[in-house]
């Protein structure tokens, strides 16, 4: 090849860029040879020749901008060729390290003035016209070479960073963002003393990566702000509705017991002997008086949701629900990752927004259907309440099949009157990347994974966490990645090769085995845990790893 490609970025080595006059190409070659046993370097040299009218300041432009260190040989060819003194002035300009070595004296030439203040190494011969050691000035060039290395990968890896936000126009979306953002104004302010100089660049780069983290921080906050205050304003107003039943309750009362007075003790029987033949009916009916009435939206303040806006919920028990907007993702995973039935990997679209609960269905909320007759499956725990596992209440509902699953948000459109339904595959996967791309909404680095799951590689049962315990995902939905295994409302297809295109439709096929995202807290490895990760167990299937979680069809926006 007459071009080495620079590689440091993808094996850790540093990258040097060799600037020689066609005079020392032999000792160039030499040195190169000498550098490349050492294994610490990646080692990029020009060997072309400069054809008349060819853009020779291009292909050297992009030589030095890839590398971290330029080596520049120094002898009385170079110091007056004309395109070495460019490529030190370009070195310079990017703020590139320049390790300059002298191979023979200068005689009457002139260092460029660059290099004028700066250490050489020295393969020059001795005062006394002996040859110098060609291994002990390579030993003294790795040296100098290897001092700072971290740094001036990051000095390289920042500038190539900067460079394509600058030729992009400067966009907010390419800036750095969270943790990255402090992490370079800390890595510019311990500057090695021989290192080189942050550019303009670089300066503007962190800088207003720091103005727009801190915009984005503010608005964030305010957000949350505003939230809270709609948040405090409908719980004002829903003590205000229930103020006013409890009123009407307390009139109605004082009637019935007049009538029940002058009715006489036959209507008392007979009222008695209805009511215990209706009594799951009359709890129903009590239950929406007090407990779904004054919550469920009117169809102005459906057509008013705003997508991830502040929660919303339609009765006491029931779940909350993040308005999520429409859009597009890449649904499965990249070839060479994943399983084989996340595969292909395909363009789908949410053409409207819907409501996704905020946590997977509790055991509060589980157990109300339960209690008002709605729901049939007790789900029970294995063992007894109070060992392992065995707290309900804010805890994920499990032991319950996708049967069941579909059983209760009948259930809860039943008693809000609203379309609630399962999630189908394509928007569970949308809502838990939540715009993501990577194998988690956080990353790819399963490190991160306890802060937002219940996680654990203990093998066995453990203490089930409340669905809020852990950090939300990028739209605020918590326990996307585990917690438990969420039933979907599709059946299950060992490939995408006929998925549907409109991810809103399930993909509902004919043997009964459904389909099953996201993964429990048990025995599992962190593969399990990503974004496109999918399973699948017979319709009737329950156990103490399965869960679920609601979705509800929304009015289109308008007045």
């Amino acid at each position: 090849m007459e071009l080495a490609a620079a590689t440091g970025i993808e094996t850790g080595r540093l990258r040097l860029f060799i600037s020689y006059s066609r005079a020392d190409l032999a000792f160039a070659d030499e040195l190169a040879g000498g550098l490349e046993i050492d294994g610490a370097f990646d080692i990029a040299m020009d060997r072309h020749s400069i054809i008349e009218g060819e853009d020779w300041k291009k292909r050297l432009g992009a030589l030095i901008a890839d590398s971290d260190t330029v080596v520049f040989l120094l002898s009385p060819a170079s110091a007056k060729s004309e395109v070495c003194q460019w490529e030190v002035d370009e070195a310079v300009r990017l703020t590139k390290r320049i390790v300059p070595v002298l191979v023979t004296p200068l005689g009457a030439q002139s260092a460029p003035a660059a290099l004028a203040a700066l250490n050489y190494v020295r393969f020059d011969p001795l005062d006394d016209g002996k040859p110098r050691s060609f291994t002990a000035g390579i030993k003294g060039l790795i040296r100098a070479l290897k001092s700072d290395l971290g740094w001036l990968r990051e000095h390289t890896r920042l500038l190539a960073r900067a460079t394509e936000w600058a030729e992009a126009g400067r966009p907010a979306n390419r800036l750095l963002t969270g943790d990255a953002v402090p992490e370079a104004k800390a890595w510019a302010a311990r500057r090695p003393k021989d290192a080189p100089a942050l550019n303009a660049l670089h300066l503007d780069f962190i800088a207003e990566s720091e103005r727009e983290e801190t915009t984005r921080q503010g608005e964030a906050a305010q957000a949350l702000a505003e939230r809270e205050r709609l948040v405090a304003q409908a719980e004002q107003a829903a003590r205000e509705r229930e103020k006013a039943l409890d009123e009407q309750r307390a009139a109605l009362r004082a009637s019935a017991r007049m009538q029940r007075v002058a009715s006489g003790l036959m209507i008392v029987v007979i009222v008695g002997l209805l009511g215990w033949m209706n009594q799951s009916r009359i709890a129903e009916e009590w239950f929406k008086v007090r407990h779904v009435y004054p919550y469920v939206l009117s169809a102005s303040q459906e057509r008013a949701l705003k997508p991830l806006g502040p929660p919303f919920k339609e009765c006491t028990d029931c779940p909350e629900m993040i308005v999520v907007p429409s859009g597009e993702f890449m649904m499965g995973s990249p070839e060479g990752e994943g399983e084989p039935n996340e595969h292909p990997q395909h363009s789908v679209k949410i053409g409207k927004s819907f409501a996704i609960g905020r946590f997977a269905t509790t055991f509060d909320e589980w157990d109300r259907c339960f209690a008002l007759g709605g729901c049939k499956n007790p789900a029970a725990f294995p063992l007894a309440a109070g060992l392992m596992g065995g707290e309900r209440g804010r805890r994920p509902v499990r032991n319950v099949s996708q049967k069941d699953a579909r059983q209760y948000v009948e259930w809860l459109s039943k008693i809000t009157g609203q379309r609630y339904r399962l999630l189908t595959e394509a928007e569970w996967e949308y809502a838990a990347r939540a715009g993501t791309t990577t194998k988690y909404f956080f990353g790819n680095d399963e490190a991160f994974l306890s802060e937002y799951t219940f996680y654990s590689k203990l093998i066995g049962m453990i203490n089930w966490e409340l669905v809020d315990s852990k950090k939300p995902n990028p739209w605020g939905l918590y326990n996307m990645h585990a917690d438990v295994c969420q039933w979907v409302n599709d059946q299950y297809t060992d490939s995408y090769a006929t998925a549907k295109e409109d991810g809103s439709q399930p993909n509902l096929v004919s043997y009964g085995i459904g389909m099953i995202r996201g993964n429990s807290t048990k025995e599992y490895g962190p593969r399990y845990f990503r974004s496109a990760y999918r399973t699948a167990e017979d319709t009737d299937f329950f156990n103490d790893r399965t869960g679920f979680r609601v979705a509800r069809t929304l009015l289109p926006p308008g007045k």
